[in-house]
């Protein structure tokens, strides 16, 4: 289903509109499907070049404008859509074409995350207390207010709330950063599946995003320390970013760890089961395979 779905996708640009925009609607009801109609623009631009791409982006706009007119009476919606979703897909894809590099094209990501960064500085004059009064105070006040919470589970609670709210935007920025990749990583997999098969397996166990990526964030991480006020947290945000960015390195040496012992794909499984627990580990793992290459490591026990 999924192969039939990419090879439609690729026969032409009214086909490639259409399931754009229909996923794209259809995310309204269940947001994942924003995944598979940005993966469909990552598609055309990857295996029929940007021009194509562009083409794809700008009719999708359109129809979906005109739906959201009819249905709405709000057109704007579709610009909205394409600013988040369809035009970084557009630009990733585009950049992984022309280099053919997963590194040049993932470290070029990161630009997304900082940039939301940058706006969300730039729009709140405290994006801290914005999170707490707007988003996490809502969520956590009915519960704090249930007469079976102690005085000490709500002073828990609430030091939760503040830690949370200083966080939040290098979160958002994360999310931004995943998101936009997820939509990559699928379409990458769609090229990889219609034309060269096992080919992006290939191309992901062997990512590295290099020493230099390592040194940014050290240099982010010294900034944080040393700086007072808000370049001190922005500086923060920037390094919580590329260290999320190392996951996929980290990722990228399990599964190459996987297949070169044979091992059991319940490792993999496993792995992504609990990835939102130990992000933080793989990430690290990621981080020192610049420095020690973990792999070739593997590759030299198995020699043995």
């Amino acid at each position: 289903m999924i192969r039939s779905l990419a090879s439609y996708v690729l026969r032409g640009p009214m086909q490639a509109v259409l399931i754009t925009v229909v996923f794209g609607v259809f995310s309204l009801i269940i947001f994942p499907f924003s995944l598979l109609s940005g993966a469909a623009i990552g598609l055309v631009t990857l295996r029929q070049g940007m021009k194509q791409g562009a083409i794809v982006v700008i009719s999708a706009i359109v129809a979906t404008a005109l739906i959201a007119f009819i249905s709405l009476g709000e057109p704007f919606f579709a610009i909205g859509f394409a600013a988040i979703v369809w035009i970084p897909i557009w630009l990733l894809a585009a950049i992984l074409r022309y280099t053919i590099s997963l590194q040049k094209t993932l470290l070029f990501s990161v630009l997304f995350g900082w940039l939301t960064i940058i706006i969300t500085y730039s729009v709140l004059d405290d994006p801290a207390a914005w999170w707490y009064e707007s988003v996490i105070d809502p969520w956590f006040t009915p519960v704090l207010n249930q007469p079976e919470v102690g005085d000490e589970q709500r002073q828990l609670v609430q030091t939760f709330m503040k830690e949370s709210a200083e966080v939040m935007t290098g979160a958002l920025a994360v999310f931004i950063m995943y998101y936009h990749l997820l939509m990559l990583i699928i379409a990458r997999w769609w090229q990889s599946m219609l034309y060269n098969p096992g080919g992006f397996r290939s191309e992901f166990c062997s990512l590295n995003l290099g020493k230099a990526l390592t040194l940014t964030l050290l240099g982010f991480g010294a900034v944080t320390m040393l700086a007072t006020g808000n370049v001190s947290t922005i500086a923060g945000h920037f390094a919580v970013v590329v260290f999320a960015l190392f996951t996929l390195q980290g990722l990228a040496i399990i599964h190459s760890v996987v297949e070169k012992l044979s091992a059991s794909t319940s490792w993999l499984v496993a792995a992504y089961i609990f990835l939102y627990f130990i992000w933080q580990f793989v990430a690290l793992a990621g981080l020192l395979d610049n420095w020690l290459n973990l792999r070739n490591y593997v590759n030299k026990k198995k020699s043995v």
